[in-house]
Parts: structure tokens; C-alpha cells; sequence
């Protein structure tokens, strides 16, 4: 499978997002709550009875957590990868190449992570960060695979994980491209290459072999986009704040502090630089904010609320 993401690329790919992503703790503190299961069925949109379809087919897994009611609750990883999968059927994937890419996406290879190990150790001198990371990885592995492979899977940094986080904090525009000869990621806005010019010469090959076949792609900023813009998708506060940037958690924890009942935020380069705010009574504001917030990317956006409520929503200027 093609895969953009080396070991160290990723890191050094975050660190340079914003301050939630500088230490290795918070990286995987990140990763942690897009693995924790916040999400109902309905929140997702995707029938019982498909999932349970899936579950035979192995792309969906039958290990769940439930609710003090015995609900099924999914986390955002399992909810994206759900549309993801709703995706590639539309477009005809069968459910084996599915099960193949469920199992590739979604693994932790404790192999992988030993090479990251040696990756992070040969390169610790290169800064504080990959210094950290390095003696991150020396604790995970101290006593043993079996111990290294147990704390990794409490956080679950998979490909399909890590795609998410750097979408979300990196802004990055990735997308998963596939056809009957191969699969694998990309990312378009050409931002990976510019800062890495290593992987030109992989995207290179790519394009050489796109540009002789057919392909397929999905765009992974849009499937976030449609999840949040789903007024069903209700989550706690706790899990918004968990998967936003610093200067994002800083507005919202404004908002939660102070009634609103106008609020523009201005984003330049993926980061909030000016808010503008008018004062009202209204306390249920903050979910319905933080939801459209990380819907997609935009320069400009306003809301008008009234007795707690969004009442109005307009951006100006959305990038596509």
C-alpha cells in the first residue's frame, strides 16, 4: 500500500500545527479521545442491521463498548471509518477488499513501532520533540513487545487515527485514493511535500501510475465535514474540547464562560486570529458552536444566536 506518512514525518508534521501538538503526550492524548467512544448509531447515520452485516465481513469490529442501557457507542475513529466504508460501497468496493483494507488500516504492527523507535533514537538530536519522543518510546518498550504492544493499543495510533488527527489539527488535506491495482493516501494541497521534499519522489510514482489508470478518491476533510454538519451529532463537551486546537479550546472556554448572542471568528492558515463578540443570554451555545467549528475550514464565520440557539450561520469565503 502507498503511505505518505513515515514515522518521523508525522511528529514533525504536528509539532508544527500548534501548542496541542508540540509534546508527545498530548499527541497521544489526542489520539486517545478519537479513539474513545462518544457517538450513537444515529449520530452516525449508518443502519443496525448494516452494521451487523459488516460485522460478518469483518470490516466492522464486534468488540463494543455499550452504555448503562446497553447501547452501542462508537468513537470518532469507528464513525468516520463507518462513512469511509459507505463511501468506497458506493463506488463498488467489495466487501474483501474492505475486510483487506479494515485490517491494514486499522492494525497495530508492533514492528512498525520498533522502527519507530530506532527512527526517533537515530534522530534525537534533531530537536526537543523527537528528543522526547525518543525516550517516550524507550519507556513504552522497557519491559518487553507484549507490554509496548498492550500501552500502544490504549491509545490506538493507527493509520486511519493518525489521517484524522493531522486533518483536524494539521489542516492537511488528505485523501485516500484506490483502484484495482492499489490504495493508499495522498496529500493534495502538495503542504506534506513542501515541508518534506523526500516524499516528492513517492507522490511521483503515484502519479506516474494515476495518470496511466482509472482511480477513485475520497476526500477525507469531507467526510468530517458531513459528520459534523449533522445536527444529530451531539457528543459531550468534554469531547469537543478533547479534539480542539489550543486556540479553538480557548474560544469555546470563552464562550462557555460569557453569553453570546453574536459571535465571528476569523481563521487565517488553519489558526483563529480575531473574534468578535456581542453579549445575550444564552447557555446552550457551546455544542452547537464547537460542532459547526470543526465541520470544515473557512477564513470567516458567523453566528447569530437567540435564546441559546444558532439562529443564523454564514461563511464567507470556504475553502473547498
Amino acid at each position: 500500500m502507498f503511505n505518505i506518512f513515515e514515522p518521523i514525518n508525522i511528529f514533525e508534521s504536528l509539532r508544527k500545527s500548534d501548542d496541542n501538538s508540540k509534546d508527545a503526550q498530548k499527541i497521544m492524548g489526542y489520539l486517545s479521545k478519537i479513539n474513545e467512544p462518544n457517538f450513537y448509531i444515529k449520530e452516525v447515520g449508518i443502519s443496525s442491521k448494516l452494521i451487523k452485516d459488516w460485522i460478518k465481513a469483518t470490516i466492522v469490529d464486534e468488540v463494543i463498548e455499550k452504555d448503562n442501557e446497553g447501547w452501542r457507542k462508537f468513537s470518532l475513529a469507528e464513525a468516520i471509518w463507518l462513512k469511509f466504508v459507505e463511501e468506497l460501497r458506493y463506488f463498488g468496493v467489495g466487501l474483501p477488499e474492505l475486510a483487506q483494507y479494515k485490517k491494514r488500516l486499522f492494525e497495530i504492527d508492533i514492528n512498525f513501532f520498533k522502527a519507530q523507535k530506532e527512527a526517533f533514537q537515530k534522530n534525537k538530536g534533531k530537536n526537543d520533540l523527537f528528543l522526547k519522543l525518543s525516550k517516550y518510546y524507550e519507556g513504552i518498550f522497557a519491559n518487553g513487545d507484549e507490554e509496548a504492544l498492550r500501552q500502544l493499543k490504549l491509545f490506538q495510533p493507527t493509520s486511519f487515527a493518525v489521517t484524522l488527527l493531522l486533518v483536524m489539527a494539521q489542516k492537511m488535506d488528505i485523501a485516500f485514493v484506490f483502484n484495482q491495482q492499489m490504495c493508499g493516501f495522498i496529500e493534495l494541497s502538495g503542504t506534506f511535500r513542501k515541508e518534506f521534499p523526500d516524499e516528492q519522489e513517492t507522490v511521483n510514482e503515484l502519479q506516474k501510475h494515476l495518470s496511466n489508470h482509472s482511480f477513485t478518491i475520497i476526500n477525507f476533510k469531507s467526510l468530517l465535514t458531513r459528520f459534523f454538519d449533522n445536527e444529530k451529532v451531539a457528543p459531550s463537551e468534554a469531547f469537543y474540547l478533547g479534539i480542539m486546537s489550543e486556540k479553538e479550546r480557548d474560544l469555546l472556554e470563552r464562550v462557555k464562560s460569557d453569553n453570546y448572542s453574536k459571535i465571528t471568528v476569523t481563521l487565517a492558515s488553519g489558526q483563529i486570529i480575531l473574534t468578535r463578540a456581542t453579549k445575550k443570554n444564552n447557555d446552550k451555545l457551546m455544542k452547537q458552536l464547537a460542532r459547526l467549528m470543526k465541520k470544515g475550514d473557512f477564513l470567516q464565520v458567523e453566528f447569530v444566536t437567540r435564546d441559546g440557539s444558532i439562529v443564523k450561520y454564514d461563511e464567507t469565503e470556504i475553502i473547498k
